[in-house]
């Protein structure tokens, strides 16, 4: 009498078994349920182990026989080795290997190329593409150059070299008045003491009310104008004043041989420079006319005063500065603000050599005029 069997018993011996992989030593490696599907191309079935995916045998680990990817991230049978083709490379050097990338275009960088940011490293064309907005949108002065809140450096380099040239004139013996020192009879024989006179001063309560003068305007003009504008119109006013004086000064008076020192053209350019800019900017100005005025005054009623280079001085700074902010770029929205810069620097420019050759044409007409041999070499 047979019992039936409930699975948990001892079955019969003689029916087949299923093989779910697990070889043991008794099982030869293609036992399988026949019930299965057959393998193609011969008797011997994939190794499967602890639920890997099943490879062909005789396959290496990683790879297999066509040496493809394995699934680790590897080819061509190699750990962490990848092609030439996924070699990284910098875009503007093709050559060399970059494993640095961008931190905004994500592209890769050699060293060359490398920019150090505050965000990390960025290439040259993003380095220069932040620059170039940053100049977009950096302030400007009201005349369209670079603002500064730093020292007034031009104020303070006109006094220093006041300061300078005044103890050479203290200490050279005469030697500096004479190579610097302007006069209308050799102006044409030295022409740089159009310049050169505008620092030097004949005592030192002079020298101290043009650099107090100086000091009290001069910032705040440099600020407002940009440093190079501001020492433009200047050095214009000094020339005029000269100028000033030898057009005015007769060939027949002591005045044609008499030395003309000091930094009041310059200063005297320069209030009306300020006039300008704080009538064009809303500000206060009233109390310039009268420092203008005031200043005026003292140059007509005190004698020994070169009236002729102040009122040159005064003349040509202000205009000059009111052609400054009448030429200037006018700014729209969506504009680039860099180019309207750098057009408003051309123009600016061409006003202060305009200036410039006002003065030299006045010269040449002085020479015309003048009676020959007037001119001497000294």
């Amino acid at each position: 009498m047979s019992r039936p069997s409930y699975g948990y018993g001892a079955d019969d011996c003689s029916r087949p078994r299923p093989s779910y992989g697990y070889s043991g030593p008794d099982e030869p490696p293609g036992s399988a349920d026949p019930t299965g599907p057959a393998i193609e191309g011969g008797s011997e079935a994939p190794e499967e182990r602890y639920g890997q995916v099943p490879r062909p045998v005789g396959s290496d680990r990683g790879q297999d026989a066509g040496g493809a990817d394995d699934g680790y991230g590897a080819q061509s049978g190699a750990y962490g080795a990848s092609g030439p083709e996924d070699v990284p490379v910098c875009p503007r050097h093709p050559d060399r290997v970059a494993y640095v990338r961008c931190q905004r275009c994500h592209r890769p960088a050699c060293p060359e190329c490398q920019r150090p940011a505050a965000v990390g490293i960025l290439c040259v064309d993003c380095a220069r593409d932040i620059e170039r907005q940053q100049r977009q949108s950096a302030p400007r002065t009201a005349m369209g150059g670079r603002t500064s809140t730093e020292r007034p450096v031009v104020t303070i380099a006109i006094i220093a070299v006041c300061v300078v040239l005044y103890l050479g004139q203290m200490l050279g013996g005469g030697v500096v008045d004479q190579l610097l020192t302007f006069a209308p009879f050799r102006a044409l024989a030295m022409p740089w003491t159009f310049i050169t006179s505008g620092f030097l001063h004949a005592s030192v309560p002079h020298i101290l009310l043009n650099m107090m003068a100086l000091w009290f305007i001069g910032p705040h003009l440099e600020r407002t104008m940009g440093r190079w504008r501001f020492a433009s119109v200047y050095l214009v006013s000094v020339i005029a004043g000269h100028v000033a004086v030898l057009l005015m000064a007769s060939p027949m008076s002591p005045a044609w041989f008499g030395g003309t020192v000091g930094a009041s053209g310059g200063i005297f350019g320069l209030f009306g420079s300020l006039f300008v800019v704080n009538r064009r900017m809303g500000l206060q100005s009233g109390q310039v006319l009268v420092l203008i005025a005031l200043n005026l005054v003292i140059t007509f009623l005190y004698p020994h005063i070169s009236w002729q280079g102040h009122l040159g001085g005064l003349v040509l700074g202000t205009a000059t500065t009111a052609l400054l902010f009448a030429t200037r770029p006018r700014a729209s929205a969506g504009s680039d603000r860099a180019a309207l810069a750098r057009r408003s620097a051309l123009i600016h420019g061409g006003v202060i050599a305009c200036a410039v050759l006002l003065c030299l044409l006045l010269i040449v007409v002085k020479v015309a005029i003048a009676p020959p041999g007037v001119f001497g070499v000294l």
